[in-house]
């Protein structure tokens, strides 16, 4: 199995997108690495601010990217298809599967693995701590613990669809690289504004988000499963 490392989030980065076989476009806007095969990641912003980014393409070899620095993100999406794993005392855990999700995620190295021949696709936004700290949560006039109610390293699967609704907007604008910094940044301040509203931030607090979730058809309210949910996101 080929292993790699890598020191900061831009090194993984480039690393991943060769490993799978995309090569770097030039674009006007945003950061685009496509393959002769139709896979392609396309991304806007920075990992030291705010990123967003979509992507589809399949892995062509078994391999594993290890990451020696400390990682602290908001970091919410949807993952279509395609499932991540993560080397734990020397066994692959599972630690993404399809759904839609939400995390605060901090970690001090770790290594990734991936399979050949898995299929992804999925739509990602991620905020880096110290800029939601500093910058973003004094924009909104929030204090710098508005979001610790949130568990660190915990996935939530179940988002309110005010948040769904936000990705899904995201990824239209990157989809049509339409993206801007305007842009980039009011979404990602609407987003966390959004999840600090106390009928969201409950949704979190009591850990509703981590078991089960509510869809609404017609008038009726019925209550899902993390499955069910998995099954949906794998039929879309």
């Amino acid at each position: 199995m080929i292993y790699h490392q890598a020191k900061d989030p831009t090194a993984y980065q480039t690393i991943f997108y060769r490993q799978i076989g995309l090569k770097k476009q030039e674009e006007e806007t945003g950061n685009s690495w496509r393959d002769d095969e139709g896979g392609y990641i396309y991304t806007f912003g920075t990992m030291d601010t705010i990123q967003m980014g979509i992507g589809e393409y399949t892995v062509p070899v078994d391999f594993l990217s290890e990451f020696q620095y400390d990682t602290e993100y908001l970091h919410a999406g949807i993952i279509y298809e395609g499932i991540t794993y993560s080397l734990v005392d020397n066994h692959m855990k599972e630690f993404a599967t399809p759904s839609a999700f939400l995390a605060m995620e901090q970690a001090a190295g770790g290594i990734n693995c991936w399979k050949k021949g898995q299929h992804f696709k999925g739509v990602e936004i991620s905020v880096e701590l110290g800029y939601l700290r500093e910058t973003l949560l004094p924009f909104l006039g929030l204090s710098a613990e508005a979001l610790d109610f949130l568990k660190k390293n915990v996935r939530y699967l179940h988002l309110p669809e005010e948040l769904q609704d936000l990705i899904f907007r995201a990824e239209q604008l990157l989809r049509k690289q339409e993206m801007t910094e305007s842009l980039l940044k009011s979404l990602a301040a609407e987003f966390v504004s959004q999840l600090v509203r106390p009928e969201i931030r409950s949704v979190f607090a009591n850990g509703e988000a981590m078991l089960t979730g509510k869809i609404k058809v017609g008038k009726k309210e019925i209550r899902m499963k993390k499955e069910d949910f998995q099954k949906i996101m794998q039929v879309h």
